[in-house]
């Protein structure tokens, strides 16, 4: 009997051993880079189907609030009444963009020639960032044409000619004096071979791009301690809400570019 629990023990302790060092030496496995399920570098596991389904809601009350805007611009008895639509029609854009759109493209990777529609899934270049992000506010633009533009033909296209600003001469200083003279509101800045959102909210102004190398991709930095905004010869930046036409054709559903 003391031989036979002898022989049960000194199993049930090489089983233990072989199971530890069977741990040990296991490598984990690779996770896929867009997976619906991946380990952030908090330890947090990120549900990529869970934030698409909250991203496409988002788009969705968007949609439907625009709807909203569209029948009482329609509806609208004079200018004062039209003008005041336009006015919270421009406050609501400018709270989705800020607020509901661009964070879920936080860590979205990055590629040259990047197009995806659904952030944190699959690549997205600097232009079609630009477009994408335009687009999903209901700004009714082919995201495909516009991306592919050059930074100055977006700005042209997308902001009024009195609000677009140019600096010269590699004078960052320059850029941001202006950007603190400026109200609350999204602008888009073109360098001399890069594009991206700038956003004025609460005296804060950040900067917000898809950005190379594939490790970085969409980025929210504070503006002034950029160095990608440093490196640039040449900016012009234009406020994208500042444009009436822009706002008109948001509510009225009409296509922009």
């Amino acid at each position: 009997m003391k031989r036979y629990h002898f022989i049960l023990l000194t199993s049930l302790i090489v089983s233990i051993l072989m199971a530890v060092l069977f741990m040990v030496r296991i490598d984990l496995p690779t996770i896929p880079e867009y997976a619906f399920f991946t380990i952030e570098s908090n330890h947090k596991v990120f549900d990529l189907r869970s934030h698409l389904k909250k991203y496409n809601l988002v788009k969705q009350n968007l949609s439907t609030k625009q709807n909203i805007f569209q029948e009482k611009y329609a509806m609208a008895k004079d200018s004062n009444e039209r003008n005041e639509i336009l006015k919270n029609a421009k406050y609501y854009l400018f709270k989705s963009i800020t607020d509901d759109i661009l964070p879920y493209w936080y860590d979205t990777k990055w590629d040259f020639n990047g197009t995806t529609e659904n952030p944190r899934e699959g690549t997205i270049a600097c232009g079609y960032f630009i477009s994408t992000v335009l687009s999903h506010a209901g700004i009714d633009t082919d995201r495909y044409a516009l991306g592919r533009e050059a930074a100055g033909a977006v700005i042209q296209t997308i902001c009024k000619r009195e609000s677009i600003h140019i600096v010269k001469k590699n004078n960052f200083q320059r850029l941001f004096q202006y950007l603190k003279q400026q109200k609350d509101g999204v602008y888009i800045l073109g360098m001399d071979w890069h594009i991206g959102f700038i956003v004025k909210k609460q005296n804060k102004i950040r900067f917000i791009h898809s950005r190379k190398p594939k490790h970085a991709g969409v980025l929210n930095e504070e503006a002034e301690d950029s160095p990608t905004l440093k490196l640039s010869n040449f900016y012009m930046i234009g406020n994208v809400l500042e444009n009436e036409r822009i706002i008109q054709q948001w509510v009225e559903k009409t296509k922009i570019f």
